[in-house]
């Protein structure tokens, strides 16, 4: 009977190291795997703010925590939404009345102007409204409104509460004339870029971002559509970062994380948008006019519907 215990002895010892190997490799495999996976955070962008800069901001931020980032891009109604359910937890917007909606409904903890840029008239290169002689952004419509009165002019609209959809509303309110309803008023409930290349072909009058119209000229997609109106000391189309709410159970875990990528884009992201895009006029950073571009958010925010 010894014999036989000492004949089961050797394969059992064998079994036995072979099993403590294996678990061996699975906990040293769990380890590495467990060094190697990074969390990650999605936030949201309008696509023509995210190609404009937001992009080289996000890939400029390096942080301490490992946390790679995932991009969402969709237009700022959808990103609100997403920030409410917390399938984002950080967005870049530019429509000053969703903004303020949403941060009402308290779905937004924090939010601040990071970037600006112009505002322009663009339009058919003859001008039958004569728009490059306008002394002001109200005078410019009343000109363009009588033109489209007359049969001889068009003006196309995004219709989308977007930074130049409300800043359109605003100006027409202004002038006391209301386009709606009119042949000659277009809207196209289109992104900027489409809104541009429907303007060029029907050469119709439209406001825009300067931004865009350096970029799409740069690209030679529109010949004809020209600036006809600027006026530099108005920069009124405003590009927002918010911050989610920290009640928003989604985002908590990283709630360090994302007040450290708003840092980043109010701080050294700044530098990021004065030294690439700057000097091309497409965007500039709000550092230095924080108070003036957070009064014109202000007024912009009650425009809307």
């Amino acid at each position: 009977m010894a014999k036989v215990y000492r004949w089961l002895a050797k394969p059992y010892r064998a079994l036995l190291a072979l099993v403590a190997l294996g678990l061996l490799v699975f906990l040293v495999t769990a380890l590495w795997w467990g060094a190697q996976r990074h969390e990650y955070i999605t936030i949201g962008s309008g696509i023509k703010l995210y190609n404009l800069g937001v992009k080289d901001v996000i890939e400029g931020f390096k942080n301490s925590s490992n946390v790679d980032i995932r991009v969402i891009l969709r237009n700022t109604g959808d990103l609100m939404r997403l920030l409410s359910d917390g399938s984002i937890c950080f967005a870049f917007t530019a429509s000053p009345y969703l903004e303020s909606l949403y941060l009402s409904k308290g779905v937004i903890e924090w939010h601040g102007v990071f970037a600006y840029s112009y505002l322009i008239v663009a339009g058919p290169s003859d001008d039958p409204a004569n728009v490059s002689g306008a002394r002001s952004l109200m005078d410019a419509f009343k000109r363009i409104y009588m033109a489209g009165e007359e049969g001889k002019a068009r003006f196309i609209s995004r219709g989308d509460l977007s930074a130049e959809h409300v800043r359109e509303m605003l100006t027409w309110n202004l002038t006391g004339f209301d386009p709606r309803g009119r042949a000659w008023y277009i809207r196209t409930a289109q992104g900027p870029v489409q809104t541009a290349l429907i303007a060029e072909n029907m050469r119709a009058y439209l406001l825009m971002d300067e931004g865009t119209y350096i970029a799409l000229n740069v690209q030679d997609k529109i010949r004809d559509l020209k600036i006809l109106y600027a006026n530099s000391s108005d920069p009124l189309n405003l590009f927002v970062a918010s911050m989610v709410s920290s009640k928003n159970d989604a985002c908590k875990s990283l709630r360090a994380f994302i007040l450290e990528l708003r840092e980043y884009v109010m701080g050294p992201g700044q530098a990021i948008i004065e030294e690439k895009y700057s000097p091309q006029g497409l965007l500039y950073p709000a550092k230095g006019k924080e108070r003036e571009l957070r009064e014109a958010w202000e007024s912009l925010s009650k425009i809307g519907g």
